[in-house]
């Protein structure tokens, strides 16, 4: 059934009902042979639409043909759109010549498929300082990521030399693996900003879509966007849409998710001005292709005695290495980001203090025990019965 609808979008057939005079124009979606736009002087008529509709459709029913042209109207009731539309010709109409579209701008586009978009310039002040305790990653990072981002040149004329058939040695698709909160998108973010280059951050519920085929759609418009702005793309739980093919029960929308996917970065293999990095804390559930494809894989652990006060120290500068110390040792097991919002509510909890006067205001900052008090709610909310309250341990 073809649809008619206002340059707005508003539906005009179907219910409820049009007015008499639905607008001087309107355009015409039809199944076998795309939208046409259509204008008359004075405005066009219900009736006529509705005409309009069941000529196409009577044509359609009664045809054994794929596909069919719009339906023939009498003499000078339509005449040819602006913009491109259908012309008259002896009483039958013709697709005419399209208007070339002008090419969106595909931060508007990412924007419009709910994703986040961050321009060097909002990152400014990261650098990898703000990455304590993973100084291996590091170097693993600018050695093999952001160098050859910088300096394309170099990577491509060592890959000329050395090999008997060319292959790119620079890495366009790299796996951040480990467990939530150690900091694979923050590293992302670094990486985007020390390379002078916006990062797309895909989360993938963003995408999905309840109607058939959209999603997949999503994906490809993400892609062609972010290949535009020559970004970092930053798939996180990249699991949820690229799960083993293995185990049989893959839905169909996910299978074609996952096509597209490999496929892209196939591409990112082949001369694309994106860079992609996916995450996930399962990389035993990812579908085996798209492990092959990564050029790089990189583990993100849960940091050791050295990493947690590497962390520590950064939110708690006051207190003294013997402290900072014993907070690290007490903290093992937790993620760089818990032990951030351990402190942040250590923090939020001693200016309640100070407001109602329970500490001398001569102790402006809060000390060791509030640390490791505010731990200890912390590790008995992570679910351990047996807990014991740092202090005694």
């Amino acid at each position: 059934q073809p649809t008619a609808r206002h340059p707005g979008d508003v539906p005009l057939a179907g219910n409820p009902p049009p007015p008499p005079t639905l607008s001087r124009g309107f355009a015409l979606s039809f199944p076998t042979c795309g939208v046409v736009t259509l204008l008359k002087d004075g405005g066009i008529t219900r009736r006529e639409v509705q005409a309009l509709v069941a000529a196409y459709t009577a044509a359609l029913a009664h045809s054994m043909l794929p596909l069919l042209p719009p339906p023939t109207l009498p003499p000078g009731v339509f005449h040819q759109a602006p913009s491109g539309g259908l012309r008259e010709r002896g009483g039958a109409f013709a697709t005419g010549p399209k208007r070339p579209q002008q090419p969106e701008d595909p931060v508007k586009q990412l924007h419009d498929l709910g994703l986040e978009v961050y321009e060097p310039s909002q990152d400014g002040k990261l650098g990898w300082d703000s990455l304590a305790g993973y100084e291996s990653l590091v170097d693993e990072i600018e050695n093999s990521v952001v160098m050859s981002l910088r300096d394309p040149e170099r990577f491509e004329a060592v890959a000329h030399k050395t090999r008997a058939r060319y292959e790119s040695n620079r890495p366009r698709a790299v796996l951040f693996e480990g467990p939530p909160g150690t900091g694979k998108t923050l590293t992302a973010r670094i990486l985007a900003s020390t390379c002078g280059k916006p990062m797309v951050h895909v989360k993938t519920e963003k995408l999905l879509s309840k109607w058939y085929g959209e999603a997949s759609k999503n994906f490809s418009a993400m892609f062609d966007a972010c290949e535009a702005l020559g970004a970092v793309v930053f798939i996180d739980e990249v699991d949820a849409l690229a799960t083993s093919r293995d185990s049989g029960d893959m839905h169909e929308a996910t299978r074609r998710i996952l096509s597209v996917l490999l496929q892209r970065v196939e591409g990112f293999e082949q001369g694309s001005k994106s860079t992609l990095i996916c995450a996930t804390n399962r990389r035993s559930d990812l579908d085996s292709a798209l492990l092959s494809r990564f050029d790089l894989q990189l583990r993100f652990d849960l940091p050791n005695d050295t990493a947690r006060l590497a962390v520590f120290q950064r939110y708690a500068k006051q207190l003294p290495e013997d402290d900072a110390r014993a907070f690290a040792s007490a903290a093992a097991g937790l993620s760089c980001r818990d032990i951030k919002e351990v402190c942040e509510h250590t923090e939020r909890r001693w200016v309640a203090k100070l407001i109602r006067k329970e500490v001398p205001d001569a102790q402006e900052l809060p000390p060791l025990k509030e640390y490791l008090h505010s731990l200890d709610q912390r590790l008995k909310a992570g679910g351990d019965p047996d807990a014991k309250p740092i202090h005694e341990v």
